[in-house]
């Protein structure tokens, strides 16, 4: 059985989590894929934007793919059983 990747939409957190998506979409559209990002200290390296829009992407699909297995082991056991108990 699979199971969808897919956000808890809760009626309570429905306003914080639209403002959070809009606050990421600005940021994210913000970087420049081949803008070199950084600082001027010493021992730092500078990054294109292209890069941090990997990585943050790749968190971002990390964290989801840790929900999506948190759920996974909470309603069903290691032979893709329904736990009733959970349901």
């Amino acid at each position: 059985m699979a199971l969808r990747k897919q956000l808890n939409t809760k009626e309570h957190e429905s306003h914080s989590r639209a403002i959070g998506t809009q606050m990421f979409k600005i940021a994210f559209s913000n970087i420049i894929d081949d803008a070199m990002y950084g600082t001027k200290q010493k021992g730092r390296e500078h990054r294109l934007g292209s890069d941090i829009k990997s990585d943050i992407m790749r968190c971002i699909n990390a964290l989801t793919t840790i929900g999506a297995r948190n759920v996974r082991n909470l309603y069903f056991d290691a032979n893709n059983k329904v736990r009733n108990k959970a349901v």
